[in-house]
């Protein structure tokens, strides 16, 4: 968190202008969205850096990392039943 907000303050910044929030309902939405990572309950949680990195350069909060893949296997499997 101290990272996001002491490296990327520029870029929180300008999407707290485009989405009309204050920047720390910035840091809330963004932290929402993309704070995904718990590898432990003692570690600290980490930020999906793909995700961010496509927010900051797009100025858009979007699921980047959703769409960055293809379910290959998923649609092998379903082309293998009556769905």
């Amino acid at each position: 968190q101290e990272e996001l907000e002491h490296y990327f303050a520029e870029p929180i910044k300008a999407l707290a202008v485009k989405y009309k929030v204050t920047e720390e309902g910035m840091l809330d939405m963004l932290k929402h969205r993309y704070d995904g990572y718990h590898f432990s309950g003692n570690l600290t949680d980490v930020y999906n850096p793909f995700s961010l990195l496509n927010a900051f350069a797009k100025k858009a909060l979007r699921d980047y990392w959703f769409s960055s893949g293809t379910p290959t296997y998923l649609v092998r499997l379903l082309n293998h039943t009556q769905e």
